[in-house]
């Protein structure tokens, strides 16, 4: 019906083709677009994604996760402070420790023979480790793996996932919440100001991790890892950072 309609107000050589329809939708770039897409006029809207992180497969779960939870609280519920808040809270359990290693775990398959690989990626370098000790690994294999802070230098970054262990291996909490951020950040930046935005995804929060050194009295008596929380001072100057305006 709507096709008819715009054809007959805009006539040859324009002819339209109605293709979808979206009830609320947000495009940070061409090909990266998230709305809710109408089907039927009496049917529910269904969330429609296309090029964001939580469309990715290999992703790990909290990323994949959060984002369409975001998605779900601006699109479909309009609930923008929502989305804020649900993204702030989200950094806050990654930074506390309260997210389990299963939900930070990236899943990458082997694609060739492990000896072709003139790189090595992180799910190759973890794939290779694991054949060295005798687990079937080869081309097909799906490899997961977590992003890690190495305890000593020259310590394992990337441990697989059979591997870890949390009394050895502690997640690399900077890396996940940076990539965290960068997600969330492409979302609520559609649809709130600067500043809403750069508080709900903690900037003004620094997060430190100490861990006893390896071969130290504290790590043979077995001493957890101490994460230390603080708030940054923002410096007000003639002209806000975010916005670039007199404040």
């Amino acid at each position: 019906v709507l096709e008819k309609q715009l054809n007959a107000e805009y006539r040859a050589p324009l002819e339209i083709e109605y293709e979808k329809c979206y009830l609320r939708m947000l495009q940070p770039s061409k090909k990266k677009y998230a709305g809710m897409l109408v089907v039927e006029p009496d049917d529910e809207p269904k969330l429609c994604v296309s090029g964001l992180e939580c469309t990715r497969r290999d992703n790990f779960p909290l990323l994949v996760d959060s984002t369409r939870r975001l998605l779900e609280l601006v699109l479909r519920n309009a609930d923008v402070d929502g989305a804020l808040a649900y993204a702030r809270e989200t950094l806050a359990a990654l930074e506390r420790g309260d997210v389990p290693a299963a939900r930070l775990t990236f899943t990458k398959g082997i694609t060739q023979s492990l000896d072709q690989y003139k790189a090595e990626p992180p799910h190759v370098a973890v794939a290779r480790r694991l054949c060295a000790r005798g687990e079937p690994v080869g081309k097909g294999s799906q490899i997961q793996y977590v992003v890690c802070r190495p305890q000593y230098r020259g310590g394992d970054k990337f441990v697989g996932a059979s591997e870890f262990c949390s009394q050895a291996h502690a997640p690399d909490v900077t890396f996940y919440s940076d990539f965290l951020r960068r997600a969330m950040k492409l979302i609520l930046s559609q649809c709130a100001d600067a500043a809403s935005v750069h508080h709900a995804l903690r900037y003004d929060v620094t997060t430190t991790v100490a861990r006893p050194v390896k071969g130290s009295l504290l790590a043979a008596w077995g001493c957890p890892a101490v994460t230390t929380t603080t708030r940054k001072k923002r410096k007000w100057g003639t002209a806000s950072a975010l916005t670039g305006e007199s404040v």
